[in-house]
């Protein structure tokens, strides 16, 4: 029978709630994430979690390399402004753009933007618009504040972008649910409010959605 991992110490453990400890035990025993820079109370920054997430999606999927998202190469041309290719994480934001995880001029639309904004803090909108758009298959729908309304009961979805309500309509549909794995239940989304680092690294305990999921706990067996 196979032995546990032996879990890593992290600090700020004993204050992240409950359900999200075995969680991001899991993620942090995977090995791709420096348990030294984390601080599971702490906010997250959109460079931050967009490194994490492609680390921990390649670790995944290590045996299905059909399925990982792959970094750019240095020499691409950049698409946000404010990452050129002199970013220490140019390849990882630039692949995910390239993918299509992250939205940009790539993938279109009229707000598509122009700048990434590396050292903002990542919001709980961002983090669901990222999260189902590398997991789902294809395009994310167009939602709506009533279809949003009437799935998940969130009071505040007018303060929701339109992407996220796609994102929101693919996601409660979904066994694992970002949002439900992460917040639990809630009425309340708070789209502006920003991921701390225990709750990002919850959100990357699963990659892909049907036959392609792929659970941490999996890939520690």
């Amino acid at each position: 029978m196979p032995t546990s991992p032996t879990p890593i110490a992290l600090a700020g453990f004993d204050r992240i709630p409950a359900a999200l400890q075995p969680l991001v035990q899991d993620v942090i025993n995977l090995g791709v994430i420096p348990a030294q820079d984390v601080r599971l109370d702490q906010p997250i920054t959109r460079r931050q979690f967009a490194r994490w997430l492609m680390a921990v999606q390649q670790r995944l999927y290590r045996d299905q390399i059909e399925r990982q998202v792959r970094p750019a190469t240095p020499g691409s041309t950049p698409v946000f402004t404010d990452v050129p290719r002199s970013d220490p994480d140019f390849t990882v934001i630039q692949g995910l753009a390239e993918a299509g995880i992250i939205p940009s001029r790539l993938t279109g639309g009229s707000m598509a933007p122009l700048r990434f904004e590396p050292d903002r803090l990542l919001t709980r909108e961002t983090l669901v618009i990222w999260k189902v758009s590398l997991d789902a298959p294809g395009n994310l729908p167009t939602g709506t504040v009533k279809a949003v309304t009437e799935t998940w009961g969130f009071v505040d979805a007018t303060q929701i972008s339109s992407l996220a309500l796609g994102a929101l309509v693919v996601d409660y549909s979904r066994e694992p649910s970002t949002v439900r794995q992460v917040w639990g239940r809630t009425r309340l989304f708070l789209p502006d409010k920003p991921v701390s680092q225990a709750q990002a690294l919850a959100a990357l305990w699963f990659c892909g959605s049907g036959d392609a999921l792929v659970t941490a706990r999996d890939a520690l067996k």
